[in-house]
C-alpha cells in the first residue's frame, strides 16, 4: 500500500500531466515566456528601437558632441587671461605652466616695505648679493700715486648710494668699470685738445713771428718763468671757461715775449747772467741728471721724472728756451 500510495502522490503532486511538460508550457512554456514573447517584450527589436544601437549612436551624436580645449580657451572672455591661456595646447600643459609660474615667483625677493626691520633688509640684500656696508663696493684699482684724496671722498659718496638704492655687488662692479672707462675717456680726449691747442697757438705764432719766432718764444718763456717762479706749475694749469690753458692761447704767449723782451733788455733776462751764474745752473743740470739716471735705475720712474723736470728747468733758465706748458700739461 505504501507503494501504491507514493506512486499516486508522485502522480497527483508532481505528476506529467500537473506540472509536466505540458503543464510547464501553459505557465512558463514557449508560448507565454519563450522565445517570441521575449522578442516582442525586451527582444532585440525592442532594445534596438528603445536603447538599442540606433538610438545610442543618435543620442551620443548630438547631445554629448566633444568639445576642444582651444574652443574653450576662445569662450574666455578676460582678454588677457585668454591671451595667456591660449600659450598652452591642453588643460595638463596649462596646468604645468601654472605650476612652473608658482614655483618662479617663490624665488623672487620680496622687496621689504617702509616698516621693515633691518634684519628683513639685511635677508633682502643677502639675497640679491649686495654688501653688508657700504664699503663693500670694490672700485677698479688706481695707478700708484693717483688715488688722491678728492678720489677716496668720491669713492665714498658713491658706495653709499649704490648701497641706499640695494645695487648688487656684480651690478655695481659693471656700472663702476664702464664709469671709469667713460672718465678715462674724457680725460684723454682733454689732454688731446690741449695739445692739439698748443699746436694751434705755435703754428699761429710761426705764421705771425716768421724769422723771429724761437727768440720770441724764448722771451715769452724767460718772462713767465721770471714771473710766475715756484708757482709757474700752478699757473700752467690755470683754464678759460672752454677747458683752454690759458697759458697756451696766442694772445697770452704774444704778450709774453713782449714783457720777456723788455726783461731782457733791461738786464733781467738770461742774456745777462754772469759766467759764473750759468756755471752753477749748469752744475744743478747736472746734478739732477745724475739722479734722474739713477732713480730709474732703481725702477723709481716717478722719482727719476720729478728730477729731469728740475733738469730741464734749469736749463731753461740757461737758454730761455724752457716750454710754458711742457712737463705741467693734463695728466692722464
Amino acid at each position: 500500500m505504501a507503494d501504491e500510495n507514493n506512486e499516486g502522490t508522485r502522480e497527483e503532486g508532481t505528476g506529467e500531466e500537473g506540472t509536466g511538460e505540458e503543464g510547464t508550457k501553459e505557465g512558463t512554456g514557449e508560448e507565454g515566456t519563450g522565445e517570441e514573447g521575449t522578442k516582442e517584450g525586451t527582444g532585440e527589436e525592442g532594445t534596438k528601437e528603445g536603447t538599442g544601437e540606433e538610438g545610442t549612436k543618435e543620442g551620443t551624436k548630438e547631445g554629448t558632441k566633444e568639445v576642444s580645449f582651444s574652443d574653450m580657451v576662445a569662450k574666455i572672455e578676460d582678454d588677457k587671461a585668454r591671451k595667456q591661456m591660449g600659450r598652452y595646447t591642453s588643460f595638463e600643459s596649462a596646468a604645468k605652466g601654472l605650476l612652473n609660474l608658482r614655483q618662479q615667483a617663490s624665488k623672487v625677493p620680496v622687496v621689504p616695505g617702509k616698516d621693515a626691520d633691518d634684519v628683513e633688509i639685511a635677508a633682502y640684500r643677502k639675497q640679491i648679493n649686495v654688501p653688508e656696508k657700504a664699503d663693500g663696493y670694490k672700485f677698479p684699482d688706481f695707478e700708484k700715486g693717483e688715488d688722491t684724496e678728492e678720489n677716496k671722498a668720491s669713492r665714498t659718496k658713491w658706495q653709499e648710494i649704490l648701497h641706499r638704492n640695494n645695487i648688487s655687488k656684480d651690478a655695481a662692479a659693471d656700472i663702476l668699470k664702464e664709469y671709469q672707462g667713460d672718465a678715462t675717456a674724457a680725460v684723454q680726449a682733454a689732454v688731446d685738445a690741449d695739445k692739439q691747442f698748443a699746436d694751434d697757438t705755435d703754428a699761429s705764432n710761426r705764421k705771425e713771428w716768421g724769422a723771429d719766432y724761437d727768440k720770441n718764444t724764448a722771451f715769452a718763456n724767460t718772462a713767465v718763468e721770471a714771473m710766475f717762479g715756484d708757482t709757474l706749475a700752478d699757473v700752467r694749469q690755470i683754464e678759460d671757461k672752454t677747458g683752454k690753458f690759458i697759458l697756451d692761447h696766442p694772445a697770452f704767449v704774444r704778450a709774453f715775449a713782449t714783457i720777456g723782451r723788455e726783461m731782457s733788455e733791461g738786464g733781467f733776462g738770461p742774456s745777462n747772467l754772469s759766467q759764473s751764474d750759468k756755471e752753477s745752473l749748469q752744475e744743478q743740470a747736472d746734478s739732477y741728471r745724475e739722479k734722474a739716471k739713477a732713480a730709474s735705475a732703481k725702477g723709481k720712474t716717478t722719482e727719476a721724472n720729478e728730477w729731469s723736470a728740475k733738469e730741464l728747468a734749469v736749463l731753461g733758465k740757461l737758454s730761455g728756451t724752457q716750454e710754458i706748458v711742457g712737463q705741467g700739461g693734463r695728466q692722464v
